[in-house]
């Protein structure tokens, strides 16, 4: 059989690439929940590599797909920094606690493998702007996807995508879209 797109949902070896889910596999993440704020960290726990050795690019680029979370009744964001909460990558929109499907369209692509996944009130108490982050609660559900593009030198770019959707604090399902 001949394929006319290299964008899969699970990849073996193709491209060169090694080391990445096969067929039925989700992508492996490590999870964290942490406190002060209470927020999530996803991180892809892949290990590619390349056939001949050569080293592999690997890039993703995040959205989000849908969260309901719990507390204020407006004016709470959704927001997605790098794994090690030093990079803001994408914001979902502000003055609503539920949103989706697809809140936000992908990001450019990063070279984040993780994220981490907060919320923030914007609003004003008595004509002074508010902007804060605050904790995640538990029964806050929220829907990420990222696509991965993996590539050998030589070959062509191997993309999959991937949702992790969870409630908090549990860890998330993994699932290829």
């Amino acid at each position: 059989m001949v394929l006319s797109s290299n964008r899969v949902a699970y990849a073996a070896s193709v491209g060169g690439v090694t080391g990445i889910p096969a067929p039925g596999e989700p992508l492996p993440i490590t999870y964290n929940s942490t406190t002060g704020p209470a927020m999530v960290q996803i991180q892809d726990a892949t290990t590619p590599g390349c056939a001949d050795d050569s080293p592999v690019t690997t890039t993703h680029s995040w959205k989000i797909n849908s969260y309901a979370v719990a507390g204020f009744a407006s004016w709470v964001q959704m927001l997605l920094w790098d794994a090690s909460n030093t990079s803001q990558i994408i914001a979902g929109p502000t003055a609503s606690p539920t949103c989706g499907p697809a809140c936000t369209g992908y990001s450019a692509p990063t070279t984040f493998s993780g994220i981490t996944l907060k919320k923030r009130y914007l609003g004003s108490f008595f004509g002074f702007p508010i902007d804060i982050v605050i904790s995640l609660q538990d029964g806050d559900y929220y829907e990420v996807d990222t696509m991965i593009t993996w590539t050998c030198a030589g070959h062509p770019p191997v993309t999959a995508e991937y949702r992790f959707s969870g409630t908090y604090p549990n860890a998330p399902t993994v699932t290829a879209l």
